[in-house]
């Protein structure tokens, strides 16, 4: 009786573990290449979380610019990144730069985080992908992957105002005063985005 009772549970978990490896795992994602250093940075004008006009173009001759490509404050990683860089921000200034966080995640979830964090960096809700697409870090989750992000708890299109599951590869780009990419990091793949450190950024202003 016990071993009936032990084969059917072992039957159970294995039709479990193989329903969700197949309902987690479908489809494929590619990611885009990306811009590299040396091309034109694309420029733009867009809102901050702060109403403020941010224009890359005035932006940048004023002093190097740090661009982030994050996926949202739901995302535990680039949360600790861009707390990172908070604490850090004085010393980007010091060297003449300042910083902008891109997202698509919606104004209204970022503005909830900003004001229990007292986050000062700009960050624009990149509505559209227009940014993400212009820098070529834009790219469609799979199924399976948002899926699993559904059942963590993270609804995207309630996040992003959209159902295309997009996401930007996290990348981090410097631009420089002449308009060009002086450094381009971008991390590929994987539910846990990576990023540089605060301290390869300031080595690369």
């Amino acid at each position: 009786m016990l071993k009936k009772t032990l084969l059917g549970l072992l039957i159970f978990v294995v039709i479990l573990v193989t329903t969700a490896f197949f309902y987690f795992s479908a489809g494929e994602e590619v990611y885009p290449e990306g811009l590299e250093v040396g091309n034109n940075a694309p420029t733009f004008t867009a809102m901050d979380q702060h109403g403020q006009l941010m224009n890359l173009e005035s932006l940048r001759e004023k002093g190097p610019v740090v661009m982030i490509f994050y996926r949202g404050f739901w995302c535990p990683s680039c949360q600790k990144h861009l707390s990172m860089l908070q604490d850090s921000l004085h010393l980007v200034m010091e060297k003449g730069a300042s910083v902008l966080a891109i997202t698509p995640q919606k104004s209204e979830y970022t503005a909830q985080h900003v004001e229990k964090n007292s986050s000062s960096i700009s960050i624009i809700h990149d509505q559209g992908h227009k940014i993400m697409n212009q820098y070529d870090v834009a790219y469609q989750m799979s199924k399976g992957s948002a899926r699993l992000f559904n059942v963590l708890g993270t609804d995207l299109a309630q996040q992003n105002g959209d159902n295309t599951n997009t996401l930007p590869v996290p990348a981090v780009f410097i631009i420089g005063q002449d308009g060009r990419i002086k450094y381009a990091s971008k991390k590929f793949g994987g539910l846990v985005p990576e990023y540089i450190t605060v301290k390869e950024i300031l080595a690369n202003l």
